[in-house]
């Protein structure tokens, strides 16, 4: 997801798409917004400014939109350093060692 370059794109994109439906500008902020934006990021750091960048993107479209109280599905990985593989055998799972056949 890096810092919401490719999100803020799509943003636009998705707006003029669902203008093209009969939506409002103000109304595909919110749909958008709730349905179409999903990121990811290893960087919690990128993933805070993924999020203000949505937030921003949104409040461009929507003045009211901070009054809402809507917030966007952006997320970033937590540490999985302590995780061993033994919840994996509890689920009857196996870690993948690097072999395909």
């Amino acid at each position: 997801m890096g810092s919401c370059h490719i999100l803020c794109v799509l943003f636009d994109v998705l707006v003029r798409i669902y203008e093209d439906y009969g939506y409002t500008a103000r109304e595909a902020a919110v749909k958008i917004v709730e349905n179409n934006l999903w990121g990811l990021d290893i960087d919690e750091r990128a993933a805070q400014l993924s999020y203000f960048a949505v937030m921003m993107k949104a409040r461009q479209y929507n003045r009211r939109f901070f009054t809402r109280k809507m917030h966007p599905h952006v997320y970033a990985i937590e540490e999985s350093n302590g995780i061993t593989s033994a919840p994996m055998h509890d689920m009857g799972l196996t870690p993948f060692t690097g072999r395909i056949w």
